[in-house]
């Protein structure tokens, strides 16, 4: 049961920043079936790097890359077809749209949906001695690069996301009252049986969302264009989780950090603040500069994900021997 909480309060964190940040579903506790969703690529990925002990930054990168790429092909076609206006003008390549690739896959997914919720939250709840004080500051120094997005997709800006982000923040500190009073699990690996029952979960919901939006089923050449990305994006993450195994010396003890904890809320609480003050400026402003936040912020993000994830670099670790490891 301490290991299912743990997945859960994943599941939340990762899915209000994916969400919540974006305003796709800015109160995502009105809707478990988002939560699932997420919930059920970030167990089969944390448990995949931790049993190799190969918990890395670049390795929860690559996995947030095969998250988009997979969530936003084959649920929702978006790297094929987005639904929101305008989207038949994007430009796209092979008949993927460059902006949900580049932006949507390689930078939101990568950094909001992933790495940056998934790292502070074994940073804040339980587990403060994983992540070391340089990998922190990595992270939040990656936080604000990505926030630009917001203010491109969401032009018109919805003043009612503002008590959503309050709900938003309520809700993590209501999983970290849970977490804590259920007990921070020392083992976080799941069990052969979760691990198959995980998989038949997610394998049934990609198979009943593979009707959704059937009219932005692509022709055959840009799905098998879409398709190799997403293989690619699989044996990329394969790859980097094989060269990082060993990363973490061994496990140490479980320690809750408050202090870890009221800096997260902060950092969630600013990252919000500031995109919707961007939103609410550019949305005043002009288009263009929206899209040239959106292509430099795209650029630096994927060059910076593929030196991660580049052959013999030198690894950015998650480290278990205290927080100033």
């Amino acid at each position: 049961m301490r290991r299912v909480i743990w997945y859960v309060l994943l599941a939340g964190i990762g899915t209000v920043f994916a969400e919540g940040l974006s305003w796709s579903t800015p109160l995502v506790w009105i809707s478990p079936f988002v939560p699932l969703i997420y919930g059920l690529h970030y167990a089969l990925i944390v448990d995949f790097l931790l049993r190799r002990r190969a918990l890395t930054i670049p390795a929860l990168a690559v996995g947030g890359l095969v998250l988009g790429l997979g969530t936003e092909s084959l649920m929702t076609k978006v790297i094929w077809n987005p639904p929101w206006d305008g989207a038949e003008d994007m430009p796209s390549i092979l008949g993927l749209r460059i902006f949900a690739v580049f932006w949507v896959c390689a930078t939101w997914h990568v950094w909001m949906s992933t790495a940056i919720p998934l790292a502070l939250a074994f940073r804040s709840f339980g587990h403060a001695d994983l992540l070391s004080d340089r990998a922190v500051r990595r992270i939040l120094l990656l936080l604000p690069l990505t926030m630009g997005m917001v203010v491109a997709i969401n032009q018109a800006f919805p003043w009612w996301a503002i008590p959503a982000m309050a709900a938003n923040g309520a809700g993590i500190l209501v999983l970290a009252w849970l977490y804590q009073r259920w007990g921070a699990p020392s083992e976080l690996t799941m069990t052969r049986a979760a691990r198959v029952m995980v998989w038949i979960v997610l394998v049934a919901l990609y198979a009943l969302l593979l009707n959704e939006r059937p009219e932005a089923w692509p022709s055959v050449g840009p799905l098998i264009a879409g398709m190799a990305l997403l293989v690619g994006s699989i044996l990329l993450f394969w790859r980097v989780a094989e060269r990082d195994a060993g990363a973490m010396p061994g496990p140490g003890p479980v320690r809750y950090d408050g202090r870890a904890l009221a800096r997260y809320l902060v950092y969630f609480s600013v990252m919000g603040a500031l995109s919707m003050a961007l939103a609410a400026l550019l949305d005043a402003v002009s288009l263009v500069i929206a899209v040239l936040i959106i292509v430099i912020v795209s650029l630096v993000s994927t060059v910076y994900l593929l030196r991660l994830a580049w052959p013999n670099r030198r690894i950015v670790r998650l480290s278990w021997r205290g927080a100033g490891g």
